[in-house]
Formats: structure tokens, sequence, C-alpha cells
């Protein structure tokens, strides 16, 4: 016997690092049937941006008014990489994911 839905453990992943996976969400409830500019004002803030890499990593491209060194010490503006939270995570291929960061906050 078997069944329709025995998949040996199969999974599928979806992975929310890329930017292409996220999209708008509608707006809640009793805003959602308004026309107009309306329609967003209880809609979350959600910006998602990349780094540019010069900004991290010393190239021959980094202005030299950018002092890497000095924001390599600093937690709030410096790359933070992925072994450095799962550290026992390999990653297959050796290369670092891109730097794929979000802000959230609720409009008032």
């Amino acid at each position: 016997m078997a069944y329709i839905d025995d998949f040996e453990g199969t999974e599928t992943s979806i992975e929310l690092k890329n930017r292409d996976a996220w999209v708008l969400a509608s707006s809640p409830y009793p805003e959602s049937a308004r026309i107009g500019l309306s329609y967003n004002f209880n809609r979350a803030k959600l910006a998602w941006y990349v780094i540019d890499p010069l900004f991290t990593t010393r190239e021959s491209k980094t202005p030299s008014h950018i002092d890497v060194d000095e924001t390599s010490k600093n937690n709030y503006v410096r790359q933070v990489y992925e072994r450095e939270i799962y550290k026992e995570k390999e990653s297959g291929t050796g290369i670092e994911p891109p730097h794929f960061s979000i802000k959230f906050s609720l409009l008032s």
C-alpha cells in the first residue's frame, strides 16, 4: 500500500535571505476595503536593501575616506557573517551568502 502524500521525508525550503522572495502583504481588514491611499495607512513599513560590499571590505574601489578597519569594529554597521550566528553550520561552497538587511517599523 502506498499513500499519495508519502514522499519519503521530502522537504521544500523557502529561502528568505533572497530579496526576490519578499512581497508586500495586504493591509489589515478594515482598511482593505478602502480605495486610495488610506488602504496603506495601517500597513507596517518594511524596507529591504543590500549594502554595497565596498563599505565592508577593503578593495581597490573603496574610497579613501571610508575606514573599513574602524567600521569592522562597530557592531551597528559591520557585516555579520552567517557563521558567527550559526557556528555549527557548514557552507557547501565556502562562499558567504549575500548580505540581506531588513527594517520593520509601524507607521504612526
